[in-house]
């Protein structure tokens, strides 16, 4: 078929996002930056990408009075109950004044990306230390999973602070509401990559890859007990 504008807005859009509810194959959600707007933009369709609706992401308060923030870096995924659950990055900027800090948010829509009334923040980090950065989502969406449900979203924090923050998991075991984050990669390296990207398999598993820059390679890690535990890291492309 034809092209279609999904934004339907002037300005420059990007880091584009599409995700599809394999449940609902004509429902789609979708999300981008806003390089003129603060907020991130959401999108959504229920003709299987024929004609598309949009609505702005939450934002925290910025964190002083001349501040501002700004969303970024999109990623989404539904799960098998057909949420879906958007992720991105909160740019705390300071008013001329460097970067006060970033926040990890998730934002759940219980309408296939119409509304976004509900969104967590957490994982804040200040200006000073690590940059979090480079967000990907998914959520187990398999019926016979031990985790169904599960949200698990990966991203790195390897700019800033002392040494990198490395890769850092969050999952969510209520849909959402509260998320719980830990490094994956190796605790005792330099932190240094960009770029995780995870996975459920069909029982439940957790996969994360990743660019490990200082090494320069390509990194996996997986966990068997829905993202509380992982394994030694391994590379498997130098």
């Amino acid at each position: 078929g034809s092209n279609v504008d999904v934004s339907n807005e002037c300005g420059p859009q990007s880091e584009t996002f599409i995700t599809i509810n394999q449940n609902k194959p004509k429902i789609l959600a979708g999300g981008s930056n806003e390089i003129f707007r603060l907020p991130m933009r959401g999108y959504y369709s229920t003709d299987g990408g024929a004609n598309w609706g949009g609505v702005d992401l939450p934002l925290p308060p910025p964190k002083t009075k001349s501040g501002l923030d700004f969303g970024s870096d999109p990623t989404l995924a539904f799960d098998s109950s057909n949420n879906v659950f958007y992720g991105y990055i909160v740019v705390f900027f300071g008013g001329g004044n460097g970067v006060n800090g970033t926040q990890m948010a998730v934002a759940k829509s219980t309408d296939g990306g119409k509304t976004y009334p509900n969104v967590t923040f957490f994982d804040f980090e200040d200006g000073t230390n690590h940059f979090n950065d480079k967000p990907m989502i998914t959520a187990d969406a398999n019926v016979n999973s031990p985790f169904r449900d599960n949200v698990y979203i990966a991203w790195d924090a390897a700019s800033g602070g002392s040494i990198g923050g490395g890769v850092r998991l969050a999952r969510s075991t209520n849909h959402g509401a509260t998320f719980t984050s830990t490094r994956i990669d190796d605790p005792n390296g330099p932190g240094q990559s960009i770029g995780a990207s995870p996975s459920v398999g069909p029982n439940g598993e957790v996969y994360t890859a990743w660019n490990d820059y200082k090494a320069n390679a390509i990194v996996f890690n997986r966990s068997f007990d829905g993202g509380q535990t992982w394994d030694i890291p391994t590379t498997i492309s130098p």
